[in-house]
């Protein structure tokens, strides 16, 4: 089932297009919903979910490889316009051997976020819902701005500030500064 928001005046057409990679909890995916069409100036629509991505899954590592997953989503891409953003519970890794919160490409269109390293609870600590709800919203807004071409920013309160630690990611905001902004089509 694909839920569709309804524009302000000023929006532009092309969309984002958040798509569930296994099983994702209702209240993240409503939040990105209802906060990216403000941030980004853009339609978003919730699109139908994906399998479990096996496919992308080592063994060794017992995590999943984040390029494998760009790859079954630029398929999808390739029968929508926009850009597409995958949301996963599984732990992700790049290529380059690193654990990630999320991953992009630009020349694809697709980003994937993976909520697994976002909970408090991954780390030994009680699980707080609303904490998770603002990492799940600030780390899809970098995601998808990479998909932009928007690259690492210097103000550490903008959400294209580069966050390789949770600390870091609890202290920017959920929103673009006014030069990633500019650089958003």
């Amino acid at each position: 089932m694909v839920r569709k928001r309804r524009l302000r005046p000023g929006f532009a057409i092309e969309r984002i297009t958040v798509i569930p990679v296994g099983a994702v909890e209702a209240p993240l995916l409503d939040v990105l919903n209802n906060r990216l069409p403000e941030i980004f100036r853009k339609r978003v629509e919730l699109g139908s979910p994906i399998e479990d991505p096996i496919y992308a899954h080592n063994k060794e590592r017992g995590q999943y490889l984040a390029e494998a997953i760009l790859l079954k989503l630029a398929q999808i891409r390739n029968l929508t316009r926009g850009r597409l953003l995958g949301v996963t519970e599984v732990d992700l890794y790049r290529q380059d051997g690193h654990g990630t919160f999320g991953h992009a490409s630009r020349g694809r269109k697709v980003a994937v976020i993976s909520i697994h390293r976002l909970r408090d609870e991954h780390y030994g600590l009680p699980g707080d819902p609303q904490k998770l709800q603002e990492r799940v919203l600030k780390e899809a807004v970098q995601q998808i701005g990479h998909t932009y071409g928007v690259i690492g920013c210097s103000n550490p309160l903008c959400a294209m500030f580069d966050t390789p630690q949770l600390f870091d990611l609890d202290i920017k905001r959920p929103l673009l500064c006014s030069r990633c902004r500019r650089a958003i089509p």
